[in-house]
């Protein structure tokens, strides 16, 4: 009975010390318990510090925060002297042995971190992936003579670029050889990848400007330009690698059954399908414009070649000869057609026989 009798007493000298039944229920709200203890002192913050050993050591000795702080508060409120008493580095108060001043000591000023006028906002370390992608001329015309050569199958090429300030900026479109020769899907070795950043690299130095490998490209003939599940797949394993990374399709040969005619189509996509716009416009970054139509030739220059490897490796003679005859005139003779008529403008000056 004595000890129903001792806690019953304690119950109440807890809900006293704690405002009565509203202060004690607004306590609970703001700290999850109920304590009873020494008040031992009070900070010019209007903090309140309390003690009682019959709590185990670490909590014996607390602070109830000042009503002004609502109930956004922290720590860092509370003073250094009270701080050194609150976490045990010693066992006298502020009030019994007022801290020694210095003059080299500053101020305690308050945390005001939590109003909404001082609010921190940590600044994130994930580059945001840019939304816009600037493609010249000069890369589209190389994508779209590679896509034109394959009518039944995909081809595959990178796209080198920097990142600016708000978007992506593409130099030049180099072509590769598939590893695959299917109708829905298109890879490029791990081999290639690599000769890719070099090439990159080498470009970047010509032209004095930091270049990497940002994006790659594919062709879809006769299908829409919408990315296929399996394109988003690949998209996703290059996103890894570098989170500005894009892919983008040309459409070709793809009816227009309204106009009665074929179309060419071209778009940028992610993996997280967010839509990714394309400007197809000359660049005027570029300072080495010599350098850099030089350049532009000769990745233009190198889909004769690429193809020429994938003829070679080509196991039927029979298929090998009939892709030969198709290369012909499907790659060769416009190539050719195009340089000589550039050349009697006095445009260009090479021989497409260099190929």
């Amino acid at each position: 009975m004595a000890s129903l009798l001792a806690k019953w007493s304690r119950f109440l000298t807890i809900i006293k010390q704690n405002g009565g039944i509203r202060g004690s229920i607004v306590m609970l709200f703001r700290t999850d318990e109920l304590k009873d203890g020494t008040l031992v002192g009070e900070d010019y913050l209007g903090n309140k510090y309390y003690k009682n050993d019959r709590y185990f050591l670490g909590r014996n000795r607390w602070v109830v925060y000042g009503n002004r702080f609502g109930w956004d508060y922290e720590g860092s409120q509370i003073p250094p002297e009270w701080h050194r008493w609150l976490h045990y580095m010693t066992d006298e108060t502020p009030i019994q042995n007022p801290p020694e001043r210095h003059s080299w000591m500053l101020d305690h000023q308050e945390n005001r971190t939590l109003e909404e006028s001082a609010k921190y906002v940590p600044y994130s370390t994930t580059k945001p992936k840019m939304n816009e992608v600037r493609l010249p001329p000069s890369a589209y015309q190389t994508i779209v003579t590679h896509a034109l050569s394959q009518e039944r199958e995909e081809i595959i090429g990178l796209l080198c670029g920097e990142v600016c300030s708000s978007y992506i900026q593409i130099y030049t479109a180099i072509p590769f050889r598939r590893i695959t020769h299917l109708k829905d899907r298109v890879e490029v070795a791990d081999e290639d990848m690599i000769l890719g950043s070099q090439k990159s690299d080498e470009l970047g130095k010509r032209l004095g400007q930091n270049l990497c490998v940002l994006g790659w490209y594919h062709s879809h003939p006769h299908i829409t330009v919408h990315p296929s599940d399996q394109d988003i797949r690949t998209q996703a394993l290059y996103e890894k690698l570098n989170g500005n990374f894009f892919g983008l399709i040309v459409s070709v040969f793809d009816n227009d059954d309204a106009n009665k005619q074929q179309t060419i189509s071209m778009a940028c996509f992610r993996s997280n399908k967010e839509p990714v716009k394309l400007i197809i416009e000359p660049t005027s970054a570029i300072t080495r414009v010599n350098d850099y139509y030089t350049a532009c030739m000769e990745t233009w220059r190198s889909i004769p070649r690429v193809l020429l490897d994938e003829i070679s490796n080509e196991s039927d003679d029979c298929a090998r000869f009939t892709k030969m005859l198709q290369f012909r005139e499907t790659i060769i003779f416009p190539m050719t057609t195009t340089c000589e008529s550039l050349d009697k403008h006095g445009v260009l000056s090479f021989n497409i026989s260099h190929s």
